[in-house]
C-alpha cells in the first residue's frame, strides 16, 4: 500500500491503471497531459547532469527536498547495471544503453545523491549495487 504514487514518466503513466482510490494518491509531473492527481513542475524538478536530468528518483528527492523533509527512505534505488534487463521489473521498459553510458547514469546519480544528501538524510533500506550511499 502506498500513500503516494509519484510519477514522472509519460510511458510508465501510461502503462498503468488506478482505482479511484490510487488516482487521490498520484502525484504527477506537469509533462504528463492529464486532469487526475495532484501537479508537480516538471521543469523545477529536473537537474542539470546529463543522461540523469530527468531520473524520476533523483526528482522526488528534489521534490523532497523542496517541501522542506528533513530524510527519505529509498527502496530499488540501486542504480544501473550493465544487464539492461536487470535494470526493470517490466522488460518492456528496457532501453538500449551501452556499458559507458550505464556507467556516467550512476556517476550521474551518484553526484546527486552526494548533492542532495546536504539538504536531506537519506536512507537506503536496499541495497544500491551500483551507486554509493552517502553513509
Amino acid at each position: 500500500m502506498s500513500n503516494y504514487i509519484f510519477i514522472s514518466n509519460k510511458k510508465r503513466f501510461e502503462s498503468l491503471s488506478f482505482s479511484e482510490d490510487e488516482k487521490s494518491k498520484l502525484i504527477l509531473t506537469s509533462n504528463l497531459k492529464t486532469d487526475i492527481g495532484l501537479k508537480v513542475d516538471y521543469n523545477k524538478l529536473i537537474n542539470k547532469i546529463p543522461l540523469v536530468e530527468d531520473n524520476s528518483g533523483m526528482m522526488l528527492i528534489k521534490l523532497l527536498i523542496d517541501l522542506g523533509k528533513t530524510e527519505v527512505y529509498l527502496a530499488g534505488l540501486d542504480g544501473y547495471s550493465h544487464d539492461l534487463y536487470d535494470n526493470f521489473i517490466d522488460p518492456d521498459f528496457a532501453f538500449l544503453k551501452n556499458n559507458n553510458i550505464m556507467d556516467k547514469m550512476n556517476i550521474g546519480i551518484n553526484k546527486l545523491i552526494k548533492n542532495y544528501s546536504k539538504n536531506i538524510k537519506i536512507n537506503f533500506i536496499t541495497t544500491e549495487n551500483y551507486i554509493r550511499s552517502t553513509t
